[in-house]
Formats: structure tokens, C-alpha cells, sequence
């Protein structure tokens, strides 16, 4: 079973790069596209988060190409999950799968560095610095326009009659849904980079996390606040008490500003 599990890794790659392809050369407001077309597609971009934790070795080189010629697992992954019109689903699950397959390229750069030579490692090291970046980059777009400005009052506030339950009390629709799933699966992103807290992917956060603040927008500035408490987070579980201590200093300052 395991055998044939592992000869299906390519053709499910195949399948999640063609569906970003897919979407990015669809006409714009086709709606079938952009969501993947069928639950399928969801199905299979999820499949790849659980063939990757449980098979790192073997999936990590899709993330940069290196099985099937193509443009690169890792790319597709990235196209989906930073992609406001695909559906939730799809993008949480792409998003917790460039956090493995970024797990798998450390963990291949680490073990290549001793067992398969300077060259694999330095592969591996270069694939992993490029989705940690890709991940970052897309966590903070989602965190910075959250909400949406036409959602604030009910975000805010559970004004909208038509979405109130009997017992009075706000509930929520099916967009605001969609879009806590998507937000929840970034700042579980942003905590798994900022565990690593040495990498480009962590520093990156970091700076991320400083560019929100400064803002404007309360939206970037909350989301940035959100970022910031993984970072703490992180700092503390690690026992950086420097860096936790420095982080909550941050946020006070921010959120006092």
C-alpha cells in the first residue's frame, strides 16, 4: 500500500499544479475556476498536506519542480492559498501545505548537509527560504485586509438582522465563515514559522510584523497584533524570554499608540 501510495506522488502534484494553472489562465469572474471547479480539487490539495507530513522525503523535491518538469508544487500551492476568490477550504489547506512541505525542504537540507552532500542540502535550504517567504508573504495580506471594509459592521458590531438567531445573538453567515477559516489557517502558518525562530522565513515574519503596525489601517495593525502574539508565543515555548519580552513590549507599544 505504502508503494503505491508513493507512485501516486507525482500524478496528485500534476493535479494540484493544473488546477492553479487553471485559475490563473481563466477569464476573470469565472467562478468555477477560481474555486477549482469541484470538491475534487480541495480534496486533493489537502491530500498533499497529509502526504507530506507522513512522506517528507519523498515530497519535498515536488516543491521546487524537480519531479514532472513542471513550474513547481510549492508555486501552485502559493497561487491557490494567496488567491481571495478560490474557495476557504482550498486555501487553508494549501496553506498547511507549504508549511510542510517548507518542514520537509528544512528537514531534507539537514540531513543532505551530512548524508548526501553540500549540493542536496544547499537545494534543500534554498527551497525552504523560498516557501517560508511565500508563506509569509501570503499570511500577511490575508491578516492585513481582514475584514473586508464591507464586513466591518457585522464583524464588528453583528448588526445584520438577517443573520441574528432566535436567541438574539449574531450568527454567522457563510462568507464570514469561509473567511475565519482562511484567517485561521494563516496565523497557524505564522506560529509554525515563527517556531523556527532563527530562519529567513522567522525574520521575515518579524519585519512583516513591523510593516503592519505601522500602518494606517486598523485592519493591517490588528492583523499585525495577531502575528505579533505568535511571535510571543513561539519566543516564549523556545525560551527566548529576550525575544518574548521584546515582542510583548512591541505590542503594548502598538496597541497604546
Amino acid at each position: 500500500l505504502r508503494r503505491s501510495v508513493r507512485g501516486l506522488a507525482g500524478l496528485l502534484a500534476e493535479v494540484v499544479a493544473g488546477l492553479a494553472a487553471r485559475r490563473t489562465a481563466a477569464p476573470p469572474g469565472d467562478a468555477a475556476a477560481a474555486t477549482g471547479g469541484a470538491a475534487w480539487g480541495e480534496a486533493c490539495i489537502h491530500a498533499v498536506a497529509l502526504a507530506t507530513r507522513q512522506d517528507p522525503s519523498l515530497w519535498w523535491p515536488f516543491a521546487a519542480g524537480s519531479h514532472a518538469g513542471g513550474s513547481g508544487l510549492g508555486t501552485a500551492l502559493a497561487s491557490v492559498a494567496g488567491d481571495s476568490l478560490a474557495a476557504a477550504g482550498a486555501r487553508a489547506g494549501a496553506l498547511t501545505a507549504l508549511v510542510e512541505l517548507m518542514d520537509a525542504a528544512a528537514a531534507a537540507a539537514a540531513e543532505g548537509a551530512v548524508s548526501e552532500g553540500a549540493e542536496a542540502g544547499a537545494c534543500g535550504v534554498d527551497i525552504a527560504r523560498e516557501l517560508g517567504q511565500n508563506i509569509v508573504t501570503i499570511v500577511s495580506r490575508i491578516v492585513a485586509d481582514f475584514p473586508e471594509d464591507e464586513a466591518i459592521d457585522t464583524w464588528a458590531e453583528g448588526t445584520d438582522e438577517e443573520a441574528a438567531s432566535p436567541d438574539g445573538n449574531p450568527r454567522p453567515t457563510d462568507d464570514d465563515e469561509s473567511n475565519e477559516l482562511v484567517l485561521e489557517a494563516a496565523l497557524d502558518a505564522a506560529a509554525h514559522v515563527a517556531a523556527h525562530l532563527r530562519s529567513p522565513a522567522a525574520a521575515a515574519l518579524n519585519t512583516s510584523v513591523e510593516d503592519l503596525i505601522a500602518r494606517e489601517s486598523w485592519q493591517a495593525r490588528h492583523g499585525g497584533l495577531l502575528l505579533l502574539l505568535r511571535v510571543a508565543n513561539a519566543a516564549a515555548a523556545a525560551g527566548g524570554c529576550d525575544d518574548a519580552a521584546s515582542a510583548v513590549e512591541v505590542a503594548f507599544t502598538a496597541a497604546s499608540g
